[in-house]
Parts: C-alpha cells; sequence; structure tokens
C-alpha cells in the first residue's frame, strides 16, 4: 500500500485506527476460502494503530492465508456496512487493493447502492494485470 494513499486518508481519520480486513484467501490451511476476515485476525478487535499497524498485520497475514479465488466484494462491502452503522457521527472510507477480477458483480453492485446510502466513500485499487 503506497504511504502517500494512507497517510492521505489517515488525516481525516482522528483516532488513526483502521479496521483492517483481507478477502479472497483460505486461512491456516483450511479449504473453504474467506471473503472478509480481519486481518489481524482478531474478530473482536479488528483495528490496527494506523499505517504501520496495518503494513503489520498485512504482512503477518501472508504467512497464516493463501491466496484464493474468487474475488467476491459483496462481504467486504456488507463489513463495511456493519462499520458505519455502530459508529454513528462518522465518516468511512473503504479502501480496496485486489489483483483479481470481480467474480460476484451483481452482488457486488447491489452492496455499492446500499453503501451509496451510508456516510461512506469506496476506492478501489487494482493491483497486477488482472481486469
Amino acid at each position: 500500500i503506497n504511504a502517500e494513499y494512507g497517510d492521505i486518508l489517515l488525516a481525516y481519520d482522528t483516532d488513526k485506527m483502521i479496521p483492517a480486513y483481507g478477502f479472497g484467501a483460505r486461512i491456516g490451511g483450511t479449504k473453504k476460502t474467506s471473503h472478509c476476515f480481519p486481518l489481524n485476525f482478531n474478530e473482536a478487535a479488528p483495528e490496527v494503530a494506523a499505517l504501520p499497524g496495518l503494513m503489520q498485520a498485512y504482512s503477518h497475514s501472508l504467512h497464516n492465508v493463501e491466496f484464493y479465488g474468487p474475488t467476491n466484494f459483496a462481504p467486504i462491502l456488507r463489513q463495511a456496512q456493519a462499520i458505519v452503522s455502530h459508529r454513528p457521527g462518522e465518516y468511512l472510507v473503504l479502501m480496496i487493493v485486489t489483483d483479481g477480477a470481480i467474480s460476484d458483480r451483481s452482488n457486488t453492485i447491489s452492496e455499492i447502492v446500499k453503501c451509496s446510502k451510508l456516510p461512506m466513500s469506496i476506492v478501489i485499487v487494482g493491483v497486477g494485470d488482472a481486469d
């Protein structure tokens, strides 16, 4: 994640705590693909402290997951909606970093429409060669 993006987004975050989730991976050797999991593997406290915490959680997760498709965005969008609903008066910026084409296009569109009614923005950053 480019530090410039993070610095820009964190400038608007008063507590600098980032709810960080991964998607499209098999966790801990399981055969089931998870489409929404805390990067720090802590369901009760999925937030990490600023960019260093995000990078540490991401690096740690790389050793505990196997990237695996399909690429479904709807579950992560639903998680973002849940976060917003529990934080009245706050604004959420959801940044999705992905290297894959969206597999659940119609569900994703439906969830984006729901998100459009909430105090949040969605930023999708594509990496790699996929569509």
